[in-house]
């Protein structure tokens, strides 16, 4: 059960990163400005969520 439960967490991240990656790479330039707007407002959430976990990383670390 726990391996499951392990192999459907590796896949929602699997397709989670799929979905970012489409959203951090794809070409804005053919887009109307309400669809850059969101497609840089949802670059800016991966980013900061990427800092943010990389924040708690270098924490955690130098609390050891």
């Amino acid at each position: 059960m726990m391996i499951e439960q392990g192999k459907l967490d590796i896949e929602e991240r699997r397709l989670q990163w799929e979905q970012e990656k489409q959203i951090m790479f794809c070409d804005t330039s053919n887009m109307d400005e309400n669809q850059k707007a969101y497609m840089m407002a949802k670059r800016a959430q991966f980013a900061k969520a990427a800092s943010a976990s990389v924040g708690d990383t270098v924490s955690v670390a130098t609390c050891e």
